[in-house]
């Protein structure tokens, strides 16, 4: 699982198809078994029932800085 560009090596633990929980990877020297708060967070942005599931797409043709995407 990714989160970010830092691209930090992670354990992550399934149980019954399940994410329980995420670790760093302490062979990993990026970040040597530590996670930042953003990579402890995956699991929320994983379950999240309100998260964007689906590429989004422009409704107004029309382009600019005052304008709204739709």
């Amino acid at each position: 699982m990714r989160m970010e560009r830092g691209s930090c090596g992670n354990i992550t633990t399934v149980k019954d198809g399940v994410v329980v929980s995420i670790e760093g990877d302490p062979a990993r020297p990026s970040n040597r078994g530590t996670l930042c708060p953003r990579g402890k967070g995956a699991i929320m942005n994983m379950y999240n029932p309100y998260r964007i599931k689906a590429p989004m797409k422009r409704t107004n043709p029309e382009k600019g800085m005052d304008v709204d995407p739709g």
